[in-house]
């Protein structure tokens, strides 16, 4: 049996994507050590690796843990954009 492209996209069933997404990191200066406190982060979503205008981006204020590491839920401040 034969299949387009379109054909077969229709047959998928729709992604869904959630509203919120876990993500943790670690917070360092420059110097390597670790930041404390609360700091503002912007996350954004790209792309492509390198360069262009972003996709998404969020801002949030992080307070890592005494070693830098800290977990937010991205979503929680910003509107999923309209379709």
């Amino acid at each position: 049996m034969l299949f387009t492209l379109n054909s077969w996209a229709q047959q998928q069933p729709a992604a869904v994507v959630p509203r919120l997404v876990r993500f943790g990191g670690v917070l360092t200066d420059l110097s390597g050590k670790p930041l404390t406190g609360t700091v503002g982060v912007t996350f954004s979503l790209y792309t492509d690796q390198q360069g262009g205008a972003p996709l998404w981006l969020e801002m949030q204020n992080v307070v890592p843990d005494r070693t830098g590491h800290y977990s937010v839920q991205l979503g929680s401040t910003s509107r999923r954009p309209a379709h």
